[in-house]
């Protein structure tokens, strides 16, 4: 079985932004 690289990545990403926006929204 392969792991798809590009989902990992894509999902990765996707949390990388939520908690990003977390953080931003407790900064401001």
């Amino acid at each position: 079985e392969r792991h798809p690289r590009n989902y990992l990545a894509f999902l990765g990403l996707a949390a990388a932004i939520c908690c990003y926006k977390r953080l931003a929204r407790l900064t401001t």
